[in-house]
């Protein structure tokens, strides 16, 4: 096997729904600030890696407001804590071999402003999205996300630059991902699409043209960013003194669930069901059926985990309970699936957060994995957990 494949097969060890590789020159219309030779001379290849959002959580999260995310909340307790961990664990795989390599973080860090001779706003260290196009994973959409033919927007990504020369994915060139649908459009809460528009990106990547609005992030990121409440009227022109009074005159609110991305779905995999949600739904095929399969997979996922207590319920279970209505927060419902850990006696603070984070993560790869085999499965919801153990 050799290393590309090896890097590969690593990254997917590791939790990784889709892994590219990029070759440096891919990135030479990026500003040398946030290319890989920028931030590591010796770069030759650019790994990307990404982790599918459950689809549940994205089309019944930031309901009935953007800002009740909801289940869509996995994205900062689990995904991206995860793809942190795949940078850096797939970084020292490469430093073992003794190659010079960099993780990238995947959460959402820039700059607000230039920085010396960097003259770019709102700017990552590396912008992991192109990074993912380079690695010919997707395309960018008019929203401006990375579209990829498994799962439309629904995935984030993370990039671990390396001096290792690996052998470059290809470009991707399957059927366009974007139709321009302009459900980006029509749903964003503070009109970024339509309002303060500087210009058109025009952006090259591999020899491929991408053009998509040049939108405001100060207006972008009103609430997804500065935690501004939605509801209040946003001024015409959005820029950082009005998000600072606005900070001071009415404080913060919360996050909210990216319309842009919950709204979108490339065209092959887009299937309408209002009865379900309002936003489109990706198109999903089941690729287990035995019910005893999809149970033992759980149960080696809740061994891995070093799960104390599994049970699975029916939905009928609940049928007649007065505190608990499973189907408010999964419409098309059929089982439950509930996990513990014990916690040792006199155990302080810290194993207690490291036990819950060990919790959120198999709920998380539960869900996932039934996601990605074709079934609706949803974590993180409303319902207190300790209400499960009557039954």
């Amino acid at each position: 096997m050799d290393l590309t494949e090896e890097v590969i097969r690593k990254a997917r060890e590791l939790g990784a729904d889709l892994v590219g590789i990029a070759p440096v020159e891919r990135f030479k219309g990026a500003p040398l600030r946030m290319s890989p030779p920028g931030l590591l001379p010796e770069a030759k290849s650019v790994v990307v890696a990404a982790i599918h959002h459950l689809d549940a959580s994205v089309e019944l999260g930031g309901e009935p407001t953007p800002h009740d995310m909801g289940p869509y909340g996995s994205q900062s307790s689990v995904i991206n804590p995860k793809l942190n961990d795949i940078s850096f664990l797939l970084a020292r795989f490469l430093e073992d071999k003794g190659y010079k390599t960099l993780p990238i973080a995947a959460s959402n860090i820039w700059r607000y402003h230039g920085y010396k001779d960097l003259k770019v706003d709102f700017a990552p260290d590396l912008a992991h999205r192109y990074a993912a196009v380079a690695a010919g994973m997707g395309e960018i959409g008019w929203s401006g996300l990375t579209l990829t033919p498994e799962f439309g927007p629904r995935q984030r990504f993370v990039s671990i630059i390396t001096e290792a020369d690996l052998k470059p994915s290809s470009m991707y060139s399957g059927n366009p991902l974007c139709d321009k649908c302009m459900m980006c459009v029509k749903n964003c809460p503070t009109d970024c699409f339509r309002k303060e528009v500087k210009k058109q990106n025009k952006i090259e990547i591999g020899g491929k043209i991408f053009e998509f609005p040049d939108t405001n992030k100060w207006r972008c990121s009103w609430a997804e960013n500065f935690c501004l409440n939605l509801a209040l009227q946003i001024p015409e022109k959005v820029n950082e003194s009005v998000i600072l009074a606005y900070h001071e005159k009415y404080g913060m609110h919360t996050g909210e669930e990216g319309c842009c991305l919950k709204f979108c779905m490339v065209p092959e995999k887009r299937v309408s069901d209002l009865s379900y949600c309002r936003a489109p739904r990706r198109k999903k095929e089941k690729l287990i059926a035995s019910p005893e399969d999809l149970a033992d997979k759980i149960k080696n996922i809740c061994r891995e985990n070093s799960i104390d207590m599994f049970a699975v319920g029916k939905k009928e279970d609940f049928d007649n309970d007065a505190h608990v209505h499973p189907e408010y927060h999964l419409p098309d419902i059929v089982a439950l699936v509930s996990i513990g850990i014990k916690i040792p006696s006199g155990a302080n603070s810290e194993v207690t957060a490291s036990i819950y984070r060990r919790l959120n993560y198999t709920a998380f790869e539960i869900a996932h994995f039934l996601d990605i085999n074709g079934y609706s499965a949803i974590t993180g919801t409303k319902i207190f957990d300790d209400l499960y153990e009557t039954h």
